[in-house]
């Protein structure tokens, strides 16, 4: 039935979110900042368009899920701009303690990103005369980009590069997987 539909779809708009933020976080070798930041147009518009056909497939407005999915990705880069948490890569390694805080503060400013965008989101496709299920949508699609858009950060990407040193390739790619693992878990996208 309906279910299996309605989760076939969700796992689709995953996916195309994670491509999304693959695509803009695609580095070149030797690059050090992402192709398209966080907050850029760019960004905005490939979340849109995501969101967008995600509704149309699920029945709702399609303007639904292009407010949710822009909300998300406007919300993110003005929240994380003031964070500390999105400059430059420093050149001095971080201390173990100074990465815990990264890492906790990362995860507080995620669910405040999540809760703020699905606010907005549900707030802005109410007023455009959505309907409750089109709120809904708008609202979902806007958590989902937060959850699965989630990649390394430089002082992440900094601290694996520092494990790493010295290892085995295969000992390299389980903390690569380790990492990848700690940004899901960070990003709420596990299963329980």
């Amino acid at each position: 039935g309906t279910l299996w539909r309605d989760e076939a779809l969700s796992g689709g708009l995953a996916l195309w979110q994670s491509v999304v933020g693959d695509i803009a976080g695609f580095k070149a070798k030797g690059e050090t900042k992402p192709r398209m930041e966080n907050g850029s147009i760019g960004k905005v518009a490939l979340h849109a368009v995501t969101g967008g056909i995600y509704s149309a497939a699920t029945g709702a407005s399609p303007i639904s899920g292009i407010i949710g999915g822009a909300t998300s990705e406007i919300v993110t880069g003005l929240m994380e701009s003031g964070s500390g948490l999105n400059g430059p890569p420093s050149d001095t390694p971080l201390t173990k303690e100074q990465a815990r805080i990264n890492a906790d503060k990362r995860i507080n400013l995620n669910n405040k990103i999540k809760a703020t965008t699905k606010l907005l989101s549900a707030t802005a496709t109410l007023l455009a005369g959505g309907s409750a299920k089109d709120i809904n949508t708008a609202a979902n699609v806007s958590e989902s980009a937060i959850k699965h858009n989630r990649r390394l950060h430089p002082s992440e990407e900094q601290i694996l590069a520092e494990v790493q040193k010295g290892k085995t390739p295969e000992e390299q790619r389980r903390f690569e997987l380790a990492a990848k693992f700690m940004v899901r878990a960070s990003a709420g996208t596990l299963r329980k």
